[in-house]
């Protein structure tokens, strides 16, 4: 038993090195496991959460110990690693030439995730001056590391003047 528990109760390796030339970084600020003890009723059960606090372009590999009294330890392998958001859009300008008024113009983008952390990406029309004039779609989806979407853009201008509108991608929750 850990803390004086009679039940299970996990633990973990006490320190990380983390960077060359760098102080090493605490498990706890790294990995967090609640409830950290209690007591299991025999057939009974809990739910054990595992929380992972990335660190800037690291990974980190620990084991985290069950010990019950009076039984096995079982251990529990962690890996973690933390990446920062990498994508690439192909234009971030579209022309869409001289349209008729009423005339509706495609024309497609491609967003690649060139890193290692799968994100969601929508488009905010809030900004566009009419309804129905710029249309994107998908509008929302998620894109995997490697991954290239494809999106088509349609514009209706609606009106025989020269338009100017914006879009706003939003990538994770950034614009």
């Amino acid at each position: 038993t850990i803390g004086g528990n009679t039940g299970p109760a996990m633990t973990t390796a006490s320190t990380f090195p983390v960077v060359k030339d760098r102080p090493p970084v605490d498990v706890n600020q790294i990995f967090d496991i609640l409830p950290i003890m209690g007591t299991l009723e025999p057939g009974g059960s809990q739910t054990v959460t595992f929380t992972y606090f990335g660190m800037s372009s690291q990974k980190f590999e620990a084991v985290a110990l069950c010990q019950t009294e009076g039984g096995p330890e079982y251990e529990v392998s962690l890996k973690g690693q933390a990446s920062k958001l990498e994508f690439k859009i192909d234009k971030t300008d579209l022309d869409f030439g001289e349209v008729l008024y009423n005339e509706v113009v495609d024309r497609e983008i491609f967003i690649t995730n060139t890193g290692k952390v799968a994100y969601y990406y929508s488009f905010n029309l809030s900004g566009v001056s009419r309804p129905f004039v710029l249309d994107a779609s998908p509008m929302t989806g998620l894109i995997n590391p490697d991954e290239k979407q494809r999106i088509s853009l349609r514009f209706r201008a609606g009106i025989p003047d020269k338009v100017c509108e914006v879009a706003l991608l939003e990538v994770a929750h950034f614009e």
